[in-house]
């Protein structure tokens, strides 16, 4: 280890300069500011910034300053012919998400992720000040001092006061990047980007990299793999979880709820975030055991790139999924795309049983400059899976002792036919804007109009003698006794079990569609040592039945089902209509946040207050 002063002379000190820059991955290559105006020919192809931004040093025969994180994924401009090197650099990154800053001290160009910046009162100041001690400098200031002050010092002129620091601006360093399974920020703690560690709630997130790597083609897939997240009933047919001990049903995708009962396909998410615990943002209605939030996919400005996946297997695999993305037209312009198919068809394991589905997602960006977007997006589903409902327990297991399956039955034993089906049909549009309004203010204002069919139909059993009852003192069953009327509920040895068991049920069909508007705003400022993140929204829902009524519920019969001789029939329609609902609901909803960071992001306070309006 070396001193960090310029009386640690110059060699140790360039190789501790290294050592750093080799850790956090850093290219460091420098510019003199006096070959800024000087001219020179120029032949760059669009391409990734990681490639261009050495090509334009090597033909500029100066040097630039960047993070390989900021410059990795971004597709520069072309440019061809005799520029000053200034020119030339701004037109390499125009409208793209970098910019170029001149340290004036240094001489140095650097190029930038342009992100919302720090305040501008948060400087790297002398250290040898009373009013700036060394300890108050953030991290990456510090940092950045020793990564760039021995090259400034060996460039100082001799003629300088051997006492005089150089002081330079400041430049965002991050001593370590997320592995490919962990996220750095969320939208879920709101509908607003947050760092998790700055969240007061308790998120997790599965990557799309986790996605693709346990080869998901349901998310529930991966959501095993977040710790409090269970699989809850029909586990084929339905992606339904337990959250904190509390049951899941529908979807949120992108902030938006649907009472959707299919699953949403893995290829169209970027990530699934999961915030544990009731979250009166987010979902101000739902479970209180947490919020599964399912962030799409979005075009990316890059040179266009496409992907295909071919998976297949004995069962749950069987899938084509196509993925394609990039700008639309030359380096320039506004434009990006991206489009999604996934076609699924394979059997599951449980006899009868089989998944057929595919869907198609296009979405497209408009860029108005790199802190101002608008996206459009678009899904159509269809998907159908056999809805397996499990064997029955047997009749002699009683709430106090081990319950088994019925003997002699194996676990994979189908008990009806194939007609036993969920289906879903929808279709949604969004757009979202979102901006930087200035280094303080950001909004974003998003809307949906989406259309939901299902058909379901559900199957149940009942044993013809069940050889047991619940007891009504003690609400347990007790296997091989009965119970009679009240207030004595006498208990009575039951009639023998039997192996036959009654099936019945029911035909429901779902139509509604549903229409959403959400409007957020957020204010960042810091005022001394303490940050403040205030946020306000707005957000309306309206539900409605696409049709006569919004559902249809229709009995259903079958033939009794002999486990000793299992003959499968397929189902009855009786024609009789036991329910006709048709479902209307009006959502309102007003909030306000406010967090505060104090001690260096120490400590965090948060709280808000909410209020909802519903009519239904």
């Amino acid at each position: 280890m070396f001193p960090l002063n310029r009386q640690a002379g110059r060699l140790p000190s360039l190789l501790l300069t290294l050592t750093l820059s080799l850790f956090f991955g850093t290219s460091t290559l420098r510019l003199n500011a006096a070959a800024e105006l000087s001219r020179r020919s120029f032949a760059l192809a669009a391409a990734d910034a990681e490639v261009t931004l050495e090509k334009f040093s090597d033909q500029a025969g100066a040097q630039v300053v960047y993070l390989i994180e900021d410059v990795r994924g971004v597709t520069t401009n072309p440019v061809q012919g005799t520029f000053a090197i200034r020119e030339a650099l701004d037109r390499l990154v125009a409208r793209t998400a970098l910019r170029v800053d001149l340290d004036g001290k240094s001489g140095a160009f650097v190029i930038r992720r342009d992100r919302q910046t720090r305040p501008a009162t948060e400087q790297i100041a002398n250290p040898n000040t009373a009013s700036n001690p060394p300890m108050k400098k953030s991290l990456a200031a510090r940092i950045f001092a020793v990564l760039t002050a021995p090259a400034v010092f060996a460039q100082a002129p001799a003629a300088k006061p051997a006492d005089e620091v150089v002081k330079l601006n400041v430049f965002e360093v991050s001593a370590a990047a997320p592995n490919r399974y962990q996220a750095a920020e969320v939208t879920s703690g709101g509908r607003i980007r947050t760092a998790i560690f700055d969240s007061p709630q308790t998120i997790n997130v599965v990557t799309e990299a986790l996605l693709k790597d346990v080869g998901a083609v349901r998310i529930l897939d991966a959501l095993k793999y977040v710790p409090g997240v269970t699989e809850s009933t029909l586990p084929n047919g339905l992606d339904r979880v337990t959250v904190r001990g509390f049951q899941i049903d529908g979807a949120t995708v992108d902030g938006f709820y649907d009472i959707t009962q299919a699953n949403i396909d893995p290829l169209t998410l970027d990530r699934l975030e999961v915030v544990k615990g009731p979250n009166a943002i987010l979902a101000p209605t739902g479970s209180p055991g947490g919020t599964i939030n399912n962030v799409t996919k979005k075009p990316l400005f890059v040179a266009p790139r496409h992907s295909m996946r071919l998976d297949y297997g004995a069962f749950d695999a069987g899938s084509i999924e196509f993925d394609s993305t990039g700008r639309l037209g030359d380096a320039k312009s506004p434009f990006a795309y991206r489009l999604l198919v996934a076609y699924r068809d394979f059997d599951n394991y449980y006899g009868n049983t089989a998944t057929k589905r595919h869907t198609i997602a296009p979405s497209l960006t408009y860029q108005f400059n790199p802190k101002t977007k608008v996206v459009l997006q678009a899904e159509f589903s269809r998907w159908r899976a056999g809805a397996y409902l499990g064997i029955p327990i047997d009749p002699s297991s009683g709430s106090t002792n081990t319950a088994t399956l019925l003997a002699g039955v194996p676990a994979r034993r189908s008990v009806y036919a194939d007609d036993i089906y969920r289906v879903d049909n929808r279709s949604a549009y969004r757009a979202v804007f979102t901006s930087d309004l200035n280094d303080n203010l950001s909004v974003r204002v998003a809307a949906r109009q989406a259309y939901y069919y299902m058909d379901n139909q559900g199957l149940n059993f009942a044993n013809a003698i069940p050889g047991g009852a619940r007891d009504p003192r003690t609400g347990l069953y007790t296997p091989g006794l009965i119970y009679g009327p009240g207030p004595t509920f006498t208990a009575s040895p039951a009639p023998a079990q039997t192996r036959f068991f009654t099936r019945g049920g029911q035909r429901s069909t779902v139509t509604d569609k549903k229409q959403n508007f959400q409007n957020d705003w957020v204010y960042n400022v810091k005022i001394s040592e303490v940050s403040s993140v205030t946020s306000a929204g707005f957000a309306y829902t309206r539900r409605l039945p696409d049709g006569p009524e919004g559902v249809l519920n229709e009995n259903l019969t079958n033939t009794p089902l002999n486990f000793d001789g299992v003959i499968l029939s397929p189902l009855t329609h009786t024609g009789v209509i036991n329910t006709r609902d048709a479902n209307y609901e009006l959502t309102r909803q007003f909030y306000a946040n406010e967090s505060l960071t104090f001690l260096d992001g120490r400590v965090i306070v948060s709280g808000g207050v909410s209020k909802l309006d519903v009519s239904n």
